[in-house]
């Protein structure tokens, strides 16, 4: 068997904090004592899912770990981890300034960007792929 490395099980242990946070709040009508404990542990999460990004991105562990078959396409991890990191600053943004025109303005830009993004690898990837090859670059 396998150890799974670091980065992944850190991504599966902040995301299940960050749930448990999130569900606590939605029980007791959105009160948390302590907001700070929710962004430590989103910020544990973009950590982590930037950190395993890179890796897979950079031929390291994680990409080894995974199995030939599974490993995703290059330009997709890029446009999923550029749509996770806007994701966690704009959480951030929105816990931290909560009334303020910011949170607003990086709200918007999110939906715009996560708008793109998805519709790129919805109705466009078989376009990416054939940029992706004839530029020489590696698909996987």
């Amino acid at each position: 068997m396998r150890r799974t490395p670091f980065s992944v099980l850190g991504m599966y242990l902040s995301f299940a904090v960050f749930a448990v946070f999130v569900a606590w709040a939605v029980l007791t009508d959105g009160t948390l004592d302590n907001p700070w404990l929710v962004e430590v542990f989103l910020i544990l999460l973009a950590v982590c899912t930037v950190w395993t990004s890179i890796s897979i991105l950079r031929r390291g562990s994680v990409y080894h770990w995974l199995q030939p078959a599974k490993r995703p396409r290059r330009w997709v991890m890029i446009a999923l981890m550029q749509l996770f990191a806007l994701f966690c600053l704009t959480l951030l943004i929105i816990f931290t300034f909560r009334a303020s025109w910011v949170s607003l303005v990086v709200w918007v830009l999110f939906a715009i960007d996560c708008f793109y993004t998805l519709l790129t690898l919805k109705w466009f990837s078989w376009l990416m792929d054939r940029l992706v090859i004839r530029r020489g670059w590696q698909l996987r």
